[in-house]
């Protein structure tokens, strides 16, 4: 957490992005996909914005961490939570870490 509030407070995007994936594929792998669908959205939203590709390691680890959301979440319930990601800002995913 550390990590990201001081990612937060220098304003690096590309630190906050990487740092929220993490804790999204920590938060699927605990058994709350719906909160994992919503900040893995929030990030690949931000990085088309900012215009970032994941590495391919990084993609690989996304892509598991969304599969392994999809395999236990209504297929509904992962387009809501995907859209409310969708809309959601980089700095309201950082708030949001920050204040679980």
């Amino acid at each position: 957490m550390e990590a990201l509030h001081l990612a937060d407070e220098n304003g690096l995007s590309k630190s906050q992005i990487v740092n929220i994936e993490a804790f999204a594929q920590l938060v699927v792998r605990r058994g709350d996909p719906e909160i994992g669908f919503q900040l893995l959205a929030a990030t690949e939203t931000a990085r088309i914005e900012f215009g970032l590709l994941a590495p391919p390691v990084h993609r690989a680890a996304i892509d598991e961490a969304v599969a392994q959301a999809h395999h236990v979440t209504p297929e509904h319930v992962a387009a809501a939570a995907w859209a409310a990601g969708e809309a959601m800002s980089l700095d309201a995913a950082v708030e949001y870490l920050l204040t679980r």
